[in-house]
């Protein structure tokens, strides 16, 4: 037998039988294959945007400060505040506006009696 015999010998019988790929490339391949699931990206979107409101709401509403001030507290806060201090004589043109006019005793056209 010739050193070419041998040669064709192991290519015909060789030829139909392939090496085993390397491990990385079969993790490769399955990584390929089954792709992993995707969340849907709305919902992590509109939960982000409801939390957000809701802290949002509850930090307005705890700024207002009515959880922690009793009404009469802010009544009190109210009434001492620099707004309700006035003179005493624009008072007084406030307390004269308030009253009622007294009912004409003549009309506008007739004489005084």
């Amino acid at each position: 037998m010739q050193p070419e015999d041998i040669d064709k010998l192991f290519r015909e019988k060789l030829e139909r039988h392939a090496p085993p790929p390397p491990d990385y490339l079969w993790a490769q391949l399955e990584a390929e294959l089954q792709p992993a699931r995707k969340r849907p990206v709305m919902w992590l979107y509109a939960s982000a945007a409801v939390i957000t409101l809701l802290m949002l709401a509850g930090g307005a509403w705890l700024w207002r400060g009515q959880i922690w001030t009793p009404l009469w507290v802010r009544q009190q806060k109210l009434l001492r505040s620099p707004l309700l201090k006035r003179p005493k004589r624009f008072l007084r043109k406030i307390h004269l506006l308030r009253q009622p006019f007294p009912p004409p005793s003549h009309l506008p056209h007739q004489k005084p009696p």
